[in-house]
This record gives structure tokens, sequence and C-alpha cells, in this order.
């Protein structure tokens, strides 16, 4: 088993190091069969001001340290004089469940009842106090249980539905059907086409395609030239253009 942590004199600590303390003794008696091995064990795991209490009582051999029991007396004297159930009576009307779980708030009031020796009626008495405004509405209209462990078990459940109520839910939307996109298949290129011609008869688009691949002029249907160059077309349709026949 793990040693006890050192106590250095901290008031607050002062409770826990020798809850610790006796534990380690319990589990281990056969190391510790006198009075001084236990109060030894204890000086060895002091440090602080809580060690320089105890190293003259040690040097100078005093009774005390031969009597476990009042050693231990008066380190609760000298680092925790006050009175544990008046701390934790003051403590009880004190705290508040705020903003916290009622479950939270329930482990902070049944550590402090520990200390104390107060009636079932007074221990609801002082969990009712602490609770939130909102959860006192909540609790007002119905019937509660007299029991101080069945009231707590109550209310945390009470206080969990609240919250579940308050927490929005996530819903899950379908994705969006996208409708599918329409691609309209490739088409040859083809070279565009050929205004009237006056006394002419217009291409089919067979016939420009063939004479578009096979580079002759889209108006004489000869080659070595393009439309716009063809020695038999009209002067007045002289445009140049912008791409090869």
């Amino acid at each position: 088993m793990t040693a006890p942590m050192r106590f250095d004199g901290t008031p607050s600590e002062c409770r826990g190091f020798l809850v610790h303390v006796d534990i380690h003794f319990k589990l281990n008696p056969q190391m510790f069969f006198s009075d001084i091995a236990k109060v030894g064990f204890i000086i060895n795991h002091l440090s602080g001001r809580a060690l320089t209490w105890a190293t003259p009582l040690w040097e100078a051999e005093k009774p005390i340290i031969r009597d476990y029991k009042e050693f231990i007396a008066e380190l609760q004297r000298t680092f925790n004089p006050t009175r544990k159930a008046t701390v934790a009576g003051k403590s009880l009307f004190r705290i508040r469940q705020g903003n916290r779980t009622v479950s939270d708030y329930a482990i902070e009031f049944k550590t402090l009842i520990s200390d104390v020796n107060w009636t079932n009626e007074t221990l609801v008495l002082a969990f009712m106090e602490g609770l939130s405004e909102s959860l006192m509405h909540e609790l007002a209209p119905r019937k509660l249980p007299e029991v101080l462990c069945e009231l707590i078990d109550y209310c945390i459940d009470l206080d969990n539905q609240i919250r579940d109520r308050r927490t929005p839910r996530k819903t899950k939307r379908p994705l969006p059907r996208l409708a599918p996109v329409f691609q309209a298949p490739p088409r040859e290129l083809s070279p565009p086409s050929e205004p009237m011609q006056l006394g002419r008869t217009r291409l089919t688009e067979e016939e420009r395609t063939r004479r578009f691949r096979e580079g002759l002029c889209l108006y004489c249907g000869l080659g070595g030239h393009v439309r716009f160059q063809c020695p038999t077309r009209p002067k007045m349709h002289d445009k140049p253009e912008n791409y090869r026949t």
C-alpha cells in the first residue's frame, strides 16, 4: 500500500492525512505494534511547520511520543482546531446548487453530512434549501419522498429530465437529392453555314462536312483555296474568315 503523503500543517489537509495514516496502520499491524512506532511513522511523514512542531517532542523524548492517541489529539488541536460538526453545520445551510446539476450538488451535501448528527427532517430541510429556484418550481406541485436518500435520488432524476428537455436534439435531415446533370453528346465540329448564294443551291450538311474535312472550298468545291479566296465568289461576300476550311 502506498504510504501517506507528507503533511505540512495545512489545516484542510489534516483530517485526510490522519485517515490515510490510520488505514496504513490497520492494514499493516505487524509493522506498528507499539505507540512509539506509530508516532515515529507519523513524524517521518511530516514536513514544513508540522515537522517543526513535532521535532522538539521527539528530540526531548516527551511522554506524548509514547502515547499514539494523545499525539494525534494534540496534532489535531494544533493544526485543525475547529470542530468538524460546527464547520459542516454552517456549510450545509450555506451551499447552493446554483447552475450545477443536482448530482454534483448532492455530492457536496453528502460529504458534509458525514460530520453532523442531524435528524432526517433537518437534513431534508437543508437539502431543499440549497436547490435552485427553477427546480423548486418543478417540485412545488409534487408529492416528495420524506427520506433524504430517496429525495436526493428523486431530485437527481427530475433534474436530468429537465436538462434533457432543454437540450436541442439533433435531427438527421436527408441529404438533398441533386438532379442529374444532363450532358449533351459531343457534336462533330462542322463548318459554319454558307450564306445563301444567288443562283446556287444551299449545301447539305453532309456535303459541307465533306468539303470541310477534305480542305475544299465551301463555295465552289475545288481545292487550293478557301471560301473567302474563291475566284468565283462574288466580291461583295469578301470577309476574312477566322478559321481554315
